[in-house]
Formats: structure tokens, C-alpha cells, sequence
């Protein structure tokens, strides 16, 4: 199961280094709110993972914390980014997630707190990127999706041979349906836009 969760993290990494590669020189325009609240929850949904026992299983989640980061980052220039976050809730969700990871450092909180926290955190900020992939599905690299789904998905086969322990597998079986979600939205929207031109 070793060589699964390598080949899995692998694929994270190829596809985090391709998401990068087109927001600094294709048309990805990943949305600043969205990647910077995605950062905190990813690494309160890795460590979560780390604590319930998915062992190797968490290593993709692990890749995901970086890539995260490194998009959030790239996401507030302005040349990279898309501005997002014009609702007014927007910046109290950021502020719930990074007091809820505080929270978890400091006060110890169970992992499967910690999990659901950082899935409903994740969630609540989905939706401008599931716009952009509706909308503007030129946007997003449905490639470095649904890579990214299949090495989550190569992750929870590693990690339920180790654990069936709500936290190691929660957090990354979210990252799989959000990611395989947002990569059946590309590729259908993308062959409709395709479509449309030709006609």
C-alpha cells in the first residue's frame, strides 16, 4: 500500500506543479478568498488525517497544504489572481477557519472535530470556484482537477487499509468528490463552450 500512497502523492505533486505553471503563465485565474481559507482548512484537514491514523493515506492531503499555500499566495497579485470575495460573509468565514485551527493547536481539540471543521470550512468557500469552472471554464485546468481526484482517491484506498477512523479518512474523501465535482464541470462546460463556437 506503500507504493499506492507514493504513485497517489506522486500525481498530487505532478498536478500541483501544473496548476502553478498555469496561473503564472496560462489563463488559471484561482480566486483569493476561496485558496486562502482553502490553506487553513487544508492544513487543519491534513493534520486531522496525520492524528485519525491514515499514515501514507495523508501524504496527498500533505501535497494539497503546499500547493494551497502557494496558490493562495500567487492568488492576492494582482496579475495572477481573480478578486472574488465580494460577498460580505467572505472574510468572517476566513476568520472562523484560522480561529478554528488556532483553537485546535492550542486547546487540542479531538481530530474529528478538527476534520469537520476544516471540510465545512472548505465548503463554504467552494462556491466561487465552482462559478468560475460554470462560468469561465477557461479558467481552471480540468487536467490538475481531476489528477488531483485521482490521487485522493488512490489516498483513501491506502488510508481504509489502514484506519476506518472518521478523521484519517474524512478530509481526503471530501478533497476527492469536490475535486472529481469541479472536473466533470470543466469537461462538460468546456465541450458546451466548444460547441457554441462552432455553431
Amino acid at each position: 500500500m506503500n507504493t499506492v500512497a507514493w504513485i497517489g502523492t506522486a500525481i498530487a505533486g505532478a498536478c500541483a506543479c501544473y496548476y502553478i505553471y498555469e496561473t503564472l503563465f496560462g489563463d488559471t485565474k484561482p480566486q483569493r478568498v476561496t485558496w486562502t481559507v482553502w490553506a487553513v482548512a487544508a492544513v487543519l484537514g491534513a493534520s486531522s488525517a496525520y492524528e485519525g491514523g491514515a499514515g501514507p493515506g495523508a501524504y496527498v492531503a500533505s501535497v494539497y497544504v503546499g500547493l494551497t499555500v502557494i496558490i493562495a499566495f500567487l492568488a492576492w497579485i494582482p496579475r495572477f489572481g481573480a478578486p472574488g470575495g465580494e460577498h460580505k460573509y467572505d472574510p468572517y468565514i476566513f476568520w472562523v477557519a484560522l480561529a478554528a485551527t488556532l483553537a485546535w493547536w492550542v486547546f487540542d481539540l479531538p481530530a474529528e472535530v478538527a476534520a469537520i471543521v476544516a471540510v465545512l470550512t472548505d465548503v463554504a468557500v467552494f462556491w466561487p470556484t465552482l462559478r468560475s469552472a460554470w462560468l469561465t471554464p477557461q479558467n481552471e485546468p480540468p487536467l490538475a482537477w481531476g489528477g488531483d481526484a485521482l490521487a485522493a482517491t488512490l489516498a483513501l484506498v491506502v488510508i481504509f487499509s489502514r484506519t476506518s477512523d472518521f478523521a484519517g479518512w474524512f478530509f481526503t474523501l471530501y478533497l476527492a468528490v469536490a475535486q472529481t465535482l469541479i472536473t466533470l464541470i470543466l469537461i462538460w462546460r468546456r465541450s458546451v463552450t466548444r460547441e457554441s463556437v462552432r455553431s
